[in-house]
């Protein structure tokens, strides 16, 4: 199973506002942190606020912050709305010959389930808890 990119993007994000829940993030600062670009962060970030995950706080010294608990918060949450689709595979739209007598498609969303199960089984706020090496790397000044 493979997470895309704007989904490994919102797992950063939501880490690095959780270890500091107190303090506004800004878009560039984020986007520079985490190399990507800052047209995409703004992309991410707008669907976390959409999710209730982020709050956006306006201002000359706004930013965002995470909007819930950490602990609250799944990586299996996180990764499912950012996802576009939640199946390795939809046999129902594809154009094979096999449908519907083919056993694959319960196989592959049994892994997929397996996959979810073990995200729900881990909270933000554990991923994101206070440590020396993380606040080295979240706070570094490249």
């Amino acid at each position: 199973m493979q997470i895309t990119k704007f989904s490994d993007i919102a797992l950063r994000v939501m880490m690095a506002v959780a270890h500091d829940a107190d303090r506004l993030f800004g878009i560039t600062e984020l986007s520079t942190r985490f190399r990507v670009s800052k047209n995409h962060m703004t992309k991410v970030i707008q669907s976390l606020i959409g999710e209730g995950y982020l709050k956006s706080v306006r201002g000359r010294h706004g930013g965002i912050q995470i909007a819930k608990s950490p602990s609250s918060i799944t990586l299996g949450d996180i990764v499912r709305c950012t996802e576009t689709t939640t199946r390795i595979i939809n046999c129902k739209t594809a154009d094979c010959p096999l449908y519907p007598e083919c056993n694959l498609q319960g196989i592959l969303n049994d892994a997929n389930d397996a996959f979810y199960a073990a995200l729900d089984q881990h909270v933000l706020a554990n991923v994101a808890k206070q440590n020396s090496e993380l606040d080295r790397v979240l706070n570094r000044s490249d």
